[in-house]
């Protein structure tokens, strides 16, 4: 009986020799990218306890924008006299591009028994999920149309040079196009001979404007004419740079410049630009002295330019199109896409912004081929079509 009354105090002293739990690392990971707005990102924390016993407690803090959609970031674990190394699961939806930063996990540790004070402190590094801008890859447009409503200039090669594997469209057959090139199934349905005609090898340029300035900042966080935009011109890049033209970018209001080229990197390097870009409520930049910025790049490249904004003002943009007149012979070939954000709201005023959107437009017809978007009412893939249709 005696033995039996030393147990407790030999237990006791077991516990107090082995400690609280310490030796915490924390590692995370998460399933496998790229990640694109709205999607859901699974997260696997990772612990291992070196040493002691006793209960810990872990929280993964979450960035405010980041939804809990699986899981918890919450868990409890008891560590007893061996290692312990276990794996915790969690979901999450990312709602728009951008870089979230998970802070370190809080960890809470208590020996057993409370023998020992225990402790609360911070394990492991930051965790960053990087989420791309949303790219649409825009469907293959045919058409029988022989003429571009918006021709785009060639930079430095010859408008005849090889045919390219890229395909352009579906015309009427004209004198002189091989036999091979002859779509017979076209034929057939439209009763006269049409051939198949693809891109010509040639470095045509396309130079991007992205307003984000404060007119840029209607809406939430998720949805306002910024986040549009970035995924317009994200889709319309790709489109371009899939053909070997030079895609350039600037962003009014930073004042963030991409000078044009041609290939994969170039993609990289906006698609990483483009989902780095925040609202610049403050700057007093306006959309000529984006142009004066990259004078260089009109006279050089003569691209067409591509102009994405909440037009509210029509005589800053007047001023700013009928500035880059002498870099051009003719008319510039230029895009206005006008976002038109007010539909998410209700209520008498929209339609009097949509009215006065209207006049914008009126006013800027003789300088650009404008696009009011309602972005409410058609998504990116169809504005896409719109404008593939229109420019060759």
């Amino acid at each position: 009986m005696a033995y039996l009354s030393l147990f407790p105090l030999l237990t006791l002293a077991i516990f107090m020799m082995a400690g609280e739990p310490g030796g915490i690392s924390v590692s995370r990971s998460a399933g496998k990218g790229p990640y694109r707005p709205g999607d859901t990102v699974e997260i696997t924390v990772k612990l291992e306890i070196e040493k002691g016993m006793g209960f810990v407690l872990l929280r993964q803090p979450l960035p405010p924008e980041l939804e809990l959609v699986g899981g918890t970031n919450v868990w409890s674990v008891f560590k007893g006299p061996r290692k312990l190394e276990k794996e915790f699961k969690m979901a999450v939806r990312v709602p728009r591009r951008g870089k979230y930063v998970l802070p370190k996990v809080e960890v809470y540790s208590e020996p057993l028994f409370k023998v020992g004070a225990g402790g609360h402190f911070a394990v492991g590094d930051e965790f960053v999920l990087t989420v791309l801008p949303l790219i649409k890859p825009p469907r293959r447009v045919r058409t029988t149309n022989t003429r571009s409503s918006i021709p785009i200039p060639l930079t430095s090669f010859s408008l005849t040079g090889p045919a390219s594997t890229d395909f352009k469209e579906i015309r009427e057959y004209r004198p002189g196009d091989p036999v091979k090139s002859i779509n017979w199934k076209a034929s057939a349905r439209k009763g006269e001979l049409l051939v198949n005609e693809y891109e010509r090898e040639g470095k045509k340029t396309v130079m991007f404007y992205v307003d984000a300035r404060r007119e840029m900042a209607v809406g939430s966080f998720i949805e306002n004419p910024l986040e549009y935009a970035i995924s317009l011109v994200s889709s319309l890049a790709y489109y371009f740079l899939r053909r070997g033209y030079n895609v350039g970018l600037y962003v009014i209001g930073p004042g963030e410049l991409i000078m044009p080229t041609a290939g994969n990197r170039q993609l990289y390097a906006m698609v990483k630009k483009l989902m780095e870009v925040e609202l610049a409520a403050g700057s007093g930049e306006s959309i000529k002295d984006a142009f004066n910025k990259t004078e260089r790049i009109l006279m050089q490249y003569s691209p067409l330019i591509v102009l994405v904004s909440n037009f509210l003002y029509p005589e800053e943009t007047k001023m700013a199109l009928r500035s880059i007149m002498k870099y051009y012979r003719g008319r510039p070939p230029v895009i206005v896409f006008d976002l038109f954000p007010y539909s998410m709201f209700e209520g008498r005023e929209v339609e009097l912004v949509r009215l006065r959107k209207k006049a914008v437009e009126n006013e800027l017809r003789g300088l650009a081929h404008v696009f009011m978007w309602d972005v409410k009412r058609s998504d990116v893939t169809s504005i896409l079509a719109r404008t593939i249709r229109m420019v060759r």
